[in-house]
């Protein structure tokens, strides 16, 4: 699921999603700054309540790890560092030439051995930690990322007629089924990315297009 890379103001948008043999009509409205902070301040608290678990499970998935080969584990560390080593490589190149992609590529393998090497002094309980922290911590941006896109659709959608269809995203949650909010989070998306979010409007504003 891409990001919205930038926001235009605007708007409301008419919607039609296919639910199994039932075609439903719905308005997606953009957010007022109200609704905005409204949504985020449901999407923190089902954060919290699902980091905490995370946290919890960290042992878990730690001890899972640390029955993998150490081949694997260094991969998967190096793994973690390919941007590191990228941003390294690129200091060092002039980006000029066809051959720049050919060059870099080749700096950052050279730059990927020599950490291999370093990770001779790293124990595997430390390789484990740094692996599992990584995780954690991509969980933890992925689940709120999907709870605020959640909580704004649900304060944006509305029925043909412009009345709120649902007063909370748990709401949602319950009565749509996974398949279905994934297809209206394509197209929240969507609306994000080419027609905005009024965030400045103490209410959401009503010209359509």
């Amino acid at each position: 699921m891409s990001r919205p890379e930038k926001f235009r103001y605007r708007k409301e948008k008419k919607i039609s999603i296919q639910f199994g043999e039932e075609k439903q009509d719905f308005l997606l409205i953009a957010l007022s700054a109200r609704q905005t902070e409204q949504a985020m301040n449901e999407a923190q608290e089902c954060f919290q309540k699902q980091t905490k678990n995370l946290t919890q499970a960290s042992e878990a998935i730690s001890d899972l790890y640390l029955l993998q080969e150490r081949a694997m584990l260094e991969e998967l560390f190096l793994i973690g560092e390919m941007d590191a080593l990228r941003a390294k490589a690129e200091k060092t190149l002039v980006q000029d030439g066809e051959d720049y992609e050919e060059r870099l590529q080749k700096k950052i393998g050279k730059l990927k051995e020599q950490r291999k090497e370093e990770l001779v002094e790293t124990s595997t309980e430390e390789l484990v930690t740094v692996i599992t922290q990584r995780e954690i911590n991509s969980q933890r941006e992925q689940l709120w990322y999907y709870n605020t896109l959640v909580a704004s659709l649900s304060q944006a959608l509305h029925d043909e007629e412009g009345k709120s269809v649902f007063l909370s995203m748990e709401e949602l949650k319950e009565e749509l089924a996974p398949e279905q909010i994934d297809q209206l989070l394509e197209i929240w998306l969507e609306f994000l990315n080419t027609r905005g979010n009024a965030q400045v409007f103490p209410e959401p504003c009503t010209f359509k297009g």
